[in-house]
């Protein structure tokens, strides 16, 4: 798979492996490490392949259901697996993050692999560092890095696979 943080110029990204049994509630956390977040925000997928009569299909957090309910468009993550979001290579999920920030990634199915077992998860490869958790969203990331491009304290460029 492949995720890129939308908004952002240059692209931040990874490519990652995971094993296509997994629910959604699992590649939040494996998403959460190859990122670089801090998993301190909510969360949720939105599925453009599958929808209902009121829009896309949006996978929640189980605490989320059980302080808000369902609505008739909501699934919870834990009842989903991946190969079930995403069925055909090409086809893509939507990873939203920190509502307020609107952190917004998308994840692309670009490769199946029938014949090797992926027995971890594994980022491959990527390239810029995340912004810090609550840099403000892509608008206040961007004025993020107009400050830090003086102090030298971060640096957008970075990027360590492990």
């Amino acid at each position: 798979m492949r995720i890129e943080l939308d908004c952002i110029t240059p692209p931040i990204w990874r490519r990652f492996s995971v094993p296509s049994n997994i629910e959604l509630d699992q590649l939040h956390s494996i998403v959460q490490a190859v990122m670089g977040w801090g998993d301190q925000h909510a969360h949720q997928w939105v599925s453009v392949h599958h929808s209902t009569d009121n829009g896309p299909d949006r996978y929640i957090a189980p605490d989320v259901i059980e302080r808000d309910g369902y609505q008739e468009d909501e699934f919870g993550e834990d009842e989903v697996r991946i190969d079930e979001a995403v069925t055909a290579v090409g086809e893509y999920v939507r990873y939203e993050y920190n509502a307020r920030a609107r952190w917004s990634h998308t994840l692309v199915l670009e490769q199946i692999v029938e014949d090797q077992p992926i027995p971890e998860p594994s980022c491959l490869d990527g390239e810029r560092a995340c912004p810090p958790e609550d840099s403000g969203g892509p608008i206040g990331y961007r004025e993020f890095l107009n400050v830090q491009a003086s102090t030298g304290l971060f640096d957008p460029e970075r990027f360590v696979p492990a």
